[in-house]
């Protein structure tokens, strides 16, 4: 039986990178895709990331972006994708480094966090990793190879599956860089900022070597959402415009909330949730914003804790006593 007729076109192989990518940032004007090797997998295959390199006509800062540190997680990793094929050599003062898929071992798995791996699967908290480590840490610190080469380093994350996010930053840096970190905060256009140290995230060990840079969340996990990935893009091309890399003045008024902590709502019963909002509402402490219903009656109905802004809220309709269905961004008087 004859193989049916291909109807669009065949992406080939991307070529291996070698290890050390240094001679490939000197050849000016350029870009290209390639997958950099990290190491072997245990049927002997090489395990490898794909990694887009923007070289501009012009020198000036290099700028990581990464995606995909958790497997489910498709908003941010279309958004670098679309991130390095739109951007244009000529136009680019610098270099862009540019990760789509930092955990491909999730990835593929179909799951969050890297299986079989019980003590160490979230490769967001293992940065800056150890090249003599275990599985996870060795991604991290063959990933972290490449954020160092950075000026600014721009990290985009989407809420787990089943939950969805306001646009937001972490900053986990400290006083060092923190004022910088903010400055690409809101070139980006998130809503809410949250200043709070979170240990083994790459913005973390970035902030920690000195260079600034964000943790974007963004959109729901499990999902790719169009307005979303236009966002993103937008958003990350302000951030290379705020650093000289795009010859770019567009800026936001935006006026984000800016918080040490979000305030969690999390159910007392389980059963049917519902949301009375969106992510970004404004809401009143006291004021009802959801409920959890079972067969016959409503069993609980949830409120704010606080003045604030919804950060994040849960999509999924199924919940278990002591889920966390929401999280609060404090608005002080």
């Amino acid at each position: 039986m004859p193989a049916p007729a291909a109807t669009g076109s065949i992406v080939p192989v991307l070529s291996i990178l070698p290890w050390d990518i240094a001679p490939l940032l000197k050849q000016r004007s350029r870009k290209l895709w390639g997958e950099l090797p990290v190491m072997i997998g245990p049927d002997g295959s090489l395990i490898t990331v794909p990694v887009g390199l923007v070289v501009g006509a012009q020198s000036g800062p290099t700028a990581y972006v990464g995606a995909g540190a958790h497997g489910d997680e498709y908003n941010s990793m279309e958004i670098t994708r679309r991130l390095i094929q739109e951007l244009d050599p000529p136009a680019v003062n610098g270099v862009v480094i540019g990760i789509p898929v930092q955990n491909p071992i999730a990835l593929a798995s179909g799951q969050r966090t890297i299986p079989n791996q019980p003590w160490d699967s979230d490769l967001n908290r293992q940065f800056p990793g150890q090249a003599g480590g275990a599985f996870t840490a060795r991604l991290a610190h063959r990933v972290f190879s490449l954020v160092a080469r950075a000026n600014l380093v721009v990290d985009l994350h989407t809420a787990t599956s089943g939950d969805r996010y306001v646009p937001l930053a972490y900053l986990p840096g400290r006083d060092l860089v923190l004022e910088r970190s903010r400055e690409m905060a809101k070139a980006f256009g998130v809503e809410v900022i949250v200043e709070t140290p979170i240990a083994g995230t790459l913005i973390g060990a970035a902030n920690d070597a000195g260079i600034p840079g964000i943790i974007v969340e963004l959109g729901a996990g499990g999902l790719l959402e169009r307005r979303i990935v236009e966002f993103g893009v937008h958003g990350t091309q302000r951030v290379l415009g705020l650093a000289g890399i795009l010859d770019s003045n567009e800026r936001v008024h935006a006026d984000p909330v800016v918080v040490k902590e979000l305030v969690p709502v999390r159910t007392e019963c389980g059963g049917w949730f519902h949301s009375f909002g969106e992510a970004g509402d404004r809401v009143r402490a006291g004021a009802a914003i959801g409920e959890v219903t079972r067969v016959p009656d409503t069993i609980e109905t949830l409120t704010a804790p606080c003045d604030g802004v919804v950060a994040r809220r849960a999509t999924r309709g199924l919940v278990l006593a002591g889920d966390k269905v929401f999280l609060i961004a404090q608005v002080r008087a």
